[in-house]
């Protein structure tokens, strides 16, 4: 079975919610990236993960669409 790599949320509060899974070679990392809508723009995020099997938790549990708005609601009052 592949492993999933990407997930989309539609959302009324922030549009599209585009999550995406990949592994950097260079710096030897997971890249967790958030993409959604904001003001009119589609700002990108980051985390970066070292462990393979927590990068693969917090992806699982972004599949839930209300987990993923409540996170894109914390990283929008972070950045306010």
């Amino acid at each position: 079975m592949k492993e999933k790599f990407a997930i989309l949320h539609d959302t009324e509060k922030h549009g599209q919610i585009l999550i995406t899974k990949e592994y950097d070679l260079e710096d030897k990392f997971y890249k967790i990236t958030y993409q959604f809508e904001l003001e009119g723009v589609m700002p990108v995020f980051r985390l970066n993960i070292k462990s393979r099997k927590k990068a693969n938790k917090v992806f699982k549990e972004l599949e839930n669409k209300e987990t993923a708005i409540s996170e894109i609601d914390k990283i929008i009052i972070a950045i306010q």
